[in-house]
């Protein structure tokens, strides 16, 4: 049984009557399996739920991340953040930003890049601070 094609006609699926037909066809597959190989599916089961669960929860990161930035992405420039601040491109920090995938696995801050990058901020912030009280 290949759970991934499993997997991926679920996620294809737009109506409850799909799923509903897929539900079905999916018991009887797992009836049919034999019993000596039911272990074997169901830590596969497993171990690909656990791998989506931790997908799911580093994409809803991203996106708590994001929507943090959001007000302020107009007002700054990323691209130069990522020169002068992690000495990358811009690009490199917009794959983190939107947790594009590369390679098949989706960019993300390390722990140290996040602490850059609210320094970063906070410098700005001050600088931005500064020039206004110089008005």
């Amino acid at each position: 049984m290949d759970l991934k094609k499993w997997k991926k006609e679920w996620v294809s699926l737009e109506t409850e009557e799909q799923r509903s037909d897929f539900a079905v066809r999916f018991k009887e597959a797992i009836r049919q399996t034999p019993d000596d190989k039911r272990p074997e599916l169901e830590a596969a089961f497993l171990e690909m739920a656990a791998s989506d669960l931790e997908e799911a929860e580093n994409l809803l990161e991203v996106v708590k991340l994001r929507n943090k930035l959001e007000p302020v992405l107009n007002f700054i420039s990323l691209s130069e953040i990522a020169k002068v601040y992690f000495g990358k491109s811009r690009h490199w920090l917009y794959h983190r930003l939107n947790g594009t995938n590369i390679n098949g696995v989706p960019a993300e801050f390390t722990a140290n890049d996040l602490s850059t990058l609210k320094t970063a901020l906070n410098e700005i912030s001050e600088k931005i601070r500064k020039a206004a009280l110089s008005i």
